[in-house]
């Protein structure tokens, strides 16, 4: 599991045992069939057959997205299981890891590259 293993990766372990919510006012608006959701947990499960992503970034040009994976796979490998990139219709190239199973596990992955990459990513349920 990618909880797990981010649990034993040196360096994250101390931090992960303080892992946080990420504030609402934290959290942006993506596109409009997307729902985000503060990461706060109310439920550790989603509602019916939602699926729990960490959005991590959204970019005009491939080549920025594939950089920002490229870091996340050395500095984070337990997440390069779950990362995709993929394109939308509108040219915009996403970059996001999951589904998960549940909100708490996209939440220590979102607070570890928070931590190790200084990256802001949001929990999303689709």
């Amino acid at each position: 599991m990618i909880v797990e293993a981010l649990r034993t990766t040196p360096g994250v372990n101390d931090t992960l045992a303080s892992s946080a919510a990420i504030s609402t006012a934290a959290v942006a608006a993506t596109a409009p069939a997307t729902r985000v959701e503060p990461a706060a947990p109310r439920s550790a499960k989603p509602q019916g057959s939602a699926k729990v992503y960490v959005k991590i970034g959204a970019f005009r040009q491939r080549t920025n997205a594939t950089r920002v994976g490229e870091r996340i796979a050395k500095t984070l490998p337990a997440v390069q299981k779950a990362l995709s990139i993929t394109s939308r219709d509108d040219g915009i190239v996403l970059v996001q890891a999951g589904p998960y199973t549940d909100r708490s596990e996209a939440i220590v992955v979102a607070d570890a590259l928070r931590r190790e990459l200084q990256i802001e990513p949001q929990i999303v349920v689709q």
